[in-house]
């Protein structure tokens, strides 16, 4: 299944947008599946992944977003609170994103 590029991915107050990419994604001078910028407010997937990769490394992506978005300081925060803030994001983007969720669960 190929992400449809008119999906929009609400994280926080903002819609980034996925798109499908042939392209090499390097961070780090390291290739890989994914990659977000959060100027533009893009998520790049590479096109030839396998479906259940690509599903895992768009997820992969917009946790990298949430801790952008919510501002959590990874390095102090409390564990129990940094899953309710998690938690939350996570309810609040199944909610606001029905193409997302379809897509990642394959139907």
């Amino acid at each position: 299944m190929l992400i449809n590029n008119d999906m929009n991915i609400k994280i926080g107050t903002f819609d980034y947008k996925l798109r499908e990419t042939n392209k090499p994604l390097l961070m780090e001078h390291i290739e890989c599946g994914g990659i977000i910028n959060y100027d533009n407010l893009t998520i790049d997937i590479k096109k030839d992944l396998e479906q259940q990769r690509k599903s895992q490394t768009i997820l992969h992506e917009v946790f990298h977003a949430i801790i952008k978005e919510y501002d959590i300081d990874i390095e102090e925060i409390d564990e129990e609170y940094l899953v309710d803030i998690l938690g939350t994001a996570m309810f609040q983007i199944i909610k606001d994103n029905k193409k997302l969720i379809k897509y990642i669960g394959g139907k």
